[in-house]
């Protein structure tokens, strides 16, 4: 069980696209890119998304897209600049999920995907 890091932003005085990055080495500045973002998970892996400190994101919420990917679902941690969930170790294949983010109190969403190892 490890931990996969995402980190998201966006570039000064715009909304999209969401820049992403993880632990791994991927990353993804264009809205094609983000869809097609992938960070490979493994059952009772940490996946931790985090909100860069340079970034005008005031929040993010991370939405799964089927139920049957996280064992604990994502949740704000202490701050609300990050957000937590624990992958199933029943979990399969993969899937696209939700990152909601605000922006001067105005959502916007991009759906990245998680694969299982």
């Amino acid at each position: 069980m490890s931990t996969e890091t995402i980190t998201v932003s966006v570039a000064t005085g715009t909304t999209a696209p969401l820049i992403i990055s993880d632990n791994e080495g991927h990353s993804g500045n264009t809205t094609t890119q983000d869809e097609n973002f992938t960070t490979n998970v493994g059952g009772g892996d940490t996946v931790t998304w985090n909100i860069a400190t340079d970034s005008s994101i005031t929040q993010i919420q991370i939405v799964e897209n089927t139920g049957d990917l996280f064992s604990t679902n994502p949740a704000p941690t202490a701050g609300g600049t990050s957000v937590s969930g624990i992958i199933s170790t029943t979990a399969t294949g993969g899937d696209t999920y939700t990152i909601n983010y605000w922006i001067d109190g105005t959502m916007y969403s991009q759906d990245p995907k998680l694969q299982m190892n």
